[in-house]
């Protein structure tokens, strides 16, 4: 299994309200964390396809406006360090205008959250 992490903003409520049921749903083993503002979602999935798939599916149910955005960020196990980005909804600049201020703490977190150990946080319940 592989961590990835979303982070998403929208401008209506509602929408965002429905998004977060939805990821929720569709991916049991999850962890929501807010960070300067920000909305993390971190889930575990065997791939990056299945993850894409799955959150297209919830694009159905939702009024998206311009300014709404979803990105889907990741690491391969041969370079944990070098973390990727994928837009899944929105253009790159709003999430960039979003996130600038965070910086090397953005990147902390985004490391943090993708070597997060599901199978630990079990074992300690």
């Amino acid at each position: 299994m592989n961590n990835f992490v979303i982070i998403y903003r929208f401008r209506s409520p509602e929408s965002g309200n429905v998004f977060l049921e939805s990821i929720e749903k569709t991916f049991p083993r999850h962890l929501n964390y807010n960070f300067g503002g920000i909305q993390y979602f971190l889930l575990s999935s065997k791939l990056i396809a299945e993850v894409q798939d799955k959150i297209n599916d919830i694009f159905d149910n939702l009024d998206i406006r311009d300014d709404d955005y979803v990105a889907i960020y990741y690491s391969r196990e041969e370079d944990p360090d070098d973390i990727k980005r994928l837009m899944m909804l929105g253009h790159a600049d709003l999430i960039d205008e979003d996130l600038k201020n965070g910086g090397t703490i953005l990147d902390r977190t985004l490391s943090e959250l993708l070597e997060y150990d599901f199978n630990k946080q079990k074992a300690e319940l």
